[in-house]
């Protein structure tokens, strides 16, 4: 639905630009109409990044996941000889 509108907004401006002479009042507002239909996108985004750090996905299950035993994965102990 969003996007339809924001097409018709482009198309809208184009055709103002195109338009011989160019009128700059009907330039100003088919460009104002894009810019405030652009910032709903913004303002569903932002909604959006709310409610994922509100409510952080979660496994299916409700389990945490596994760690890896043994703390820090594939360590292996080594000797080594210092140089003096």
């Amino acid at each position: 639905e969003l996007r339809k509108t924001i097409e018709d907004k482009i198309s809208d401006l184009k055709r103002a630009k195109d338009a011989t002479p160019i009128d700059a009042d009907a330039l100003k507002t088919a460009s104002e109409a894009l810019s405030n239909e652009i910032q709903k996108i913004g303002q569903y985004m932002q909604q959006n990044q709310q409610q994922t750090t509100d409510n952080p996905a979660s496994p299916a299950d409700g389990q945490q996941p596994k760690k890896e035993e043994g703390g820090e994965g594939n360590v292996k102990d080594a000797e080594y000889k210092e140089k003096k």
